[in-house]
């Protein structure tokens, strides 16, 4: 297999170093997927950014909640309007943390298909 080379800053090599951490992959295979692999496959960073993110808001909530059971305030009447703008936002949230679950199921499956020509003609046969 050939080897190039590539010019990064380090704030760049660290950020992808991290990155292939994250996923638990090789540099190499993580550059090789972020250049060769299907447009689908490439989802599978920003879903792991999503779930990130998700998992940061989760415990932000659950710190809230601490607070406030330590602390309770009286509730206050909610506007109609309000409550169903809520709903409305907890139903596209649950949405997509479906869609995340599903694309993290078709990422994993992508990734168990063995990849290149010989993975080809075995599945010719």
């Amino acid at each position: 297999m050939d080897k190039i080379s590539l010019r990064l800053s380090e704030e760049e090599k660290g950020m992808l170093h991290g990155q292939a951490k994250a996923q638990g992959i090789s540099l190499s295979e993580l550059i090789r997927e972020r250049l060769f692999a299907p447009q689908g496959l490439t989802v599978s960073l920003r879903v792991e950014e999503l779930t990130r993110q998700v998992g940061a808001l989760s415990e932000g909530v659950l710190q809230l909640v601490e607070r406030g059971e330590n602390h309770p305030l009286p509730t206050p009447e909610m506007p109609p309007a309000l409550g169903a703008t809520l709903e409305r936002i907890e139903r596209s949230i649950w949405d997509l943390s479906q869609q995340i679950g599903a694309l993290r199921e078709v990422i994993s499956e992508q990734k168990a298909q063995p990849a290149g020509w010989t993975s080809f003609l075995s599945r010719s046969r």
